[in-house]
């Protein structure tokens, strides 16, 4: 927990205390190099165990280089999804003109005239709001 100069807890307007960006890192640092539970940890420092595995969330994805969504629960994935588009012409399993969109994950949509564009961005609309 922090103090001001005065040893008072800082809280914000909603009544939480506020934990200096330092001071979290201490504390992870101290979690890391002890043997106890998340929970235990939390308990021992008075710290909600929610916002504890938020920052352990938020200090591993920081680590591994990932980005941190705002507002992005611990232990929630984000979805996310990558496009390529590709004409593909000949004998490869679709028609000449046809266009091939694939998908992170190994899924393909191929798409063979104005209606299947339409369908296709209608998907996507989908999966970027969810």
């Amino acid at each position: 927990m922090t103090t001001d100069d005065d040893g008072l807890l800082k809280v914000d307007r909603l009544g939480r205390v506020q934990t200096p960006p330092e001071r979290r890192e201490a504390l992870l640092d101290e979690f890391e190099a002890s043997a106890m539970s998340g929970k235990a940890f939390a308990e021992r420092y008075g710290i909600k165990y929610q916002t504890f595995t938020w920052w352990r969330h938020r200090r591993k994805r920081q680590r591994e280089g990932g980005p941190v969504a705002k507002g992005t629960k611990a232990g929630k994935k984000a979805q996310s999804f990558t496009l390529a588009l590709a004409e593909v012409a000949g004998p490869a399993g679709t028609a000449a003109g046809a266009v091939e969109i694939e998908l992170s994950g190994g899924h393909r949509l191929v798409l063979k005239d104005r209606r299947g564009v339409a369908l296709a961005a209608a998907l996507i609309r989908e999966l970027a709001a969810s």
